[in-house]
């Protein structure tokens, strides 16, 4: 069954392209390194999936990524250039890393501001089933791009939720006071 931990996530991007990491605290993940990106089969490990909607006019011109726990890519197209991934299993589960170039995205690098729709999930496959974790309420393969959230970019870093903060003043100095997080 899917771990009670959910998945870390995280989207950036910079001139390289899109770059996606993800922690998942899962310490017996199911691997498949011996299947081909090209097998109808490949999804059924465990994987992050990524799906964006270059033109929102065609809906079902959606560009899919598969970034597999074996280290493995499923791509729209064999081997395109920039694209890697990277996967460290651990004790506790398996990280990732991977970067995407925006053409091969089918989008132009964004702008802050920019919003392209999509989804991120993570799939947990576990006794002949999938059980998926994501970004927007979509069903199975992702094919309803109605339900996509947005995925805004920024050149800022956005707000961080923190369950509880304190802050300590301390002593003034040169007209600022000094404050540390406890």
């Amino acid at each position: 069954s899917i771990p009670e931990q959910p998945p870390i996530l995280k989207m950036s991007y910079d001139e390289a392209g899109l770059h996606v990491a993800a922690t998942i605290d899962d310490p017996q993940p199911i691997i498949h390194p011996d299947r081909s990106p090209s097998s109808p089969h490949f999804w059924e490990q465990d994987h992050i999936e990524l799906r964006v909607l270059p033109d929102d006019n065609r809906d079902l011109d959606q560009v899919q990524i598969i970034l597999a726990s074996s280290g493995r890519v499923l791509t729209p197209e064999d081997n395109p250039a920039g694209v890697s991934c990277d996967v460290e299993v651990l004790d506790s589960g398996w990280e990732l890393s991977a970067t995407r170039p925006f053409d091969t995205l089918k989008l132009e690098k964004p702008n802050p501001g920019d919003v392209v729709r999509g989804v991120i999930a993570h799939t947990r496959w576990g006794n002949n089933y999938p059980e998926i974790r994501g970004s927007a309420p979509v069903q199975l393969g992702f094919n309803n791009s109605e339900r996509f959230g947005e995925f805004v970019f920024s050149d800022t870093l956005p707000a961080v939720t923190l369950g509880e903060l304190n802050l300590v003043a301390g002593e003034q100095s040169e007209g600022k006071t000094d404050a540390s997080v406890v």
